[in-house]
């Protein structure tokens, strides 16, 4: 597992010809979480990507029909997050 603190940062990375991650979690917040949803967007044709968001933040509409296998909003259960991230991992490795 790899966190970063950037959008830009994670998509440098997986530019940089690392082995790719299984799974992308990204959040969208802030101001700048229009301008990362085309990249987030982009991933998604390679890798599964989960996006978090807040209602209050994000538009639910603007998020559906971007390619994401998940879309979840605040608030999360952590607990129920990470049991959901760890289920799809063993389904990835099959």
């Amino acid at each position: 597992m790899r966190a970063y603190q950037t959008l830009q940062d994670a998509a440098a990375e997986l530019k940089a010809g690392d082995p790719q991650p299984r799974i992308l979690i990204a959040e969208l917040s802030g101001d700048n979480w229009r301008s990362e949803l085309e990249q987030l967007s982009e991933l998604a044709r390679r890798l599964p990507v989960w996006v978090l968001a807040s209602h209050s933040d994000v538009d639910e509409a603007i998020l559906t029909r971007r390619g994401f296998e998940a879309v979840l909003f605040r608030p999360l259960d952590m607990g129920d997050l990470v049991r959901r991230v760890k289920r799809r991992l063993v389904e990835l490795s099959h």
